[in-house]
């Protein structure tokens, strides 16, 4: 779901990166640092304070106050019916399909939301009212395998947040059964659908009622079990386990009693693997085990004990986040990298790359009745094949998981809606909607799939618009059809045509053009800087 944050809520959303200070914008009718300036300088400052003072008010009041009763009154925002308009799609984390309709289809995202599809896929629907933790990274969602209304998640929401939860409802509503755990895989047993097991930063945790109660399998003492990110059980037989870690992966034949680490360089495997999948194969004559990892696909056809691994994906592409085998067509295999989908159709021999190299895949899923339609959970929302697996495009249609850094409406036509969307890959960038919301379009030439954080259009000529971006700030002067990159301070450019990116220009995380555009500024993570009277050239105040 799209969620209209400020700077700081953006940095919550991209944890990995420092939390700014703050930005604003300049303006060209600024004449240098004389006593002038300094007064009109004085005289933004005071205007911006009362404008987020303004903002400070409203925000209280769509929150909610008190009454004079002592009662609490309603929020504001839910006094109003809200429906999903987009833009659709956005991060897709992970995918699933109910066993006994196989046009039900589930997908999680990073921002703890759940959509469900009746059709296949070609259209979703938000489970509401939903899990209700926004920032809850969805890294497990299955339906049980007894009732197609019981779904299963697990997720993580910082280092240590998270756990397990249960709706009964198809999604709607939901209650926790492991808490205060950032659960990175959870599985449930083939042989007794009532067995869990979750695997977790602090090791491993088995439920044998269905999640009502926990047991730590991974020992404290002993073999370090930690760190847990993938956990495959073998579907020949109940008591043996294998384990993905931060680290290698581990291997139990006696239900979790006893662990071996069964990765290495002794064994083929490079020595510090992160494991972020396994799949068993699980045809009886089979008894192969493939290991997605940080450095490529492993294979191994003895239970684990030697590992080789997998060529014909190129170098760039060897941090595989999932491995896919067709149900049908047993030489038919799927990666999914941080560097696209590569697909292989004899086995892991040759390897082809299907979509864009930009792509991130985190879940692949295919039709049970209908091999032929594979579904694409990746960093752009949800792709659809009906080919098996050989050509995409997006089936996002009310799916919405975008996170919107800014929203503003056009000076002269109200009706225009701008937003800036980051975090998306390839789709992050400037949107537009010309009917108040209804439907959006990515809008503008130049601004190669940036995180845009913030905007302003100029009020006496609206034709001339800046957004502040991840890679620096861009201006365009024909209502945002083309943009250009401009430095702040020194930046400058470095690489060709599309691919460009602004070296050393910071984050603009906000923009602001005064009344009558008598001042624009723009604010960074460190500094900020005014527009020229020319409008060419950002000068650091």
């Amino acid at each position: 779901m799209g969620q209209v944050m400020g700077a700081r809520a953006m940095e919550r959303e991209t944890r990995e990166k420092k939390r700014p200070v703050g930005v604003l914008e300049t303006n060209r009718s600024l004449e240098g640092r004389s006593s002038r300036w300094e007064t009109g300088w004085r005289s933004a400052v005071c205007f911006s304070f009362c404008v987020l003072v303004l903002i400070a008010t409203v925000v209280s009041w769509a929150v909610g106050s008190e009454r004079p009763d002592g009662e609490p009154s309603r929020p504001l925002a839910r006094q109003f019916r809200w429906q999903h308009s987009g833009p659709f799609g956005g991060y897709a984390r992970r995918l699933a399909v109910d066993p006994r309709d196989s046009d039900i289809f589930f997908v999680g995202t990073a921002n703890g939301y759940i959509y469900r599809s009746t059709d296949a896929g070609h259209s979703w629907e938000m489970c509401r009212p939903g899990l209700g933790i926004w920032g809850l990274t969805i890294e497990s969602l299955f339906v049980d395998q007894r009732a197609s209304s019981r779904l299963y998640v697990a997720g993580w929401d910082g280092y240590r947040r998270g756990g397990v939860f249960v709706s009964e409802d198809f999604g709607r509503h939901w209650r926790p059964l492991l808490r205060r755990r950032a659960v990175r895989a959870l599985v449930q047993s083939p042989f007794r659908p009532e067995r869990l097991v979750a695997g977790t930063l602090d090791g491993v945790y088995e439920s044998r009622d269905g999640g009502q109660t926990w047991r730590r399998l991974a020992p404290r003492v002993g073999p370090e079990i930690k760190n847990v990110e993938s956990i495959a059980l073998d579907p020949m037989n109940p008591l043996t386990m294998y384990v993905g870690t931060w680290h290698l992966p581990w291997k139990t034949t006696d239900g979790g009693e006893t662990w071996t680490l069964i990765g290495g360089n002794r064994r083929g495997m490079v020595n510090d693997s992160d494991i972020f999948h396994i799949l068993v194969d699980a045809s009886p004559a089979g008894g192969t085990i493939y290991a997605a990892t940080c450095s490529g696909i492993y294979r191994s056809r003895t239970g684990g004990n030697t590992w080789v691994k997998i060529t014909g994906i190129p170098r760039a592409s060897q941090r595989v986040q999932v491995v896919f085998r067709h149900p049908i067509e047993r030489k038919i295999l799927f990666a999914g990298t941080t560097r696209g989908l590569w697909k292989t159709i004899d086995g892991g021999r040759r390897w082809y790359l299907v979509t864009d190299r930009r792509l991130i895949v985190n879940d692949i899923a295919v039709h049970p009745q209908r091999p032929n339609v594979v579904m694409l959970a990746t960093d752009q929302g949800i792709l659809a094949s009906s080919d098996g697996g050989e050509t995409f495009t997006a089936s996002n249609e009310g799916f919405s998981a975008r996170t919107i850094a800014c929203l503003h409406s056009d000076r002269r036509r109200p009706e225009r809606i701008y937003a800036g969307i980051l975090n998306s890959g390839l789709k992050s960038g400037l949107y537009v909607s010309i009917d108040g919301g209804r439907h959006w379009r990515e809008w503008g030439e130049g601004l190669d799939g940036v995180d845009v954080l913030s905007f302003c259009q100029l009020e006496k000529s609206p034709e001339v618009m800046y957004v502040g971006t991840n890679r620096g700030l861009y201006r365009s002067t024909d209502g945002g059809r083309r943009w250009r990159w401009m430095p702040l301070g020194g930046g400058r450019r470095s690489g060709r045509g599309n691919q460009r990116r602004a070296i050393a220009s910071p984050r603009v995380l906000a923009l602001e053009a005064l009344a009558g555009d008598r001042a624009v500024l723009a604010l960074t993570e460190g500094a900020l800087y005014h527009l020229d009277q020319m409008g060419e050239r950002w000068n650091p105040l």
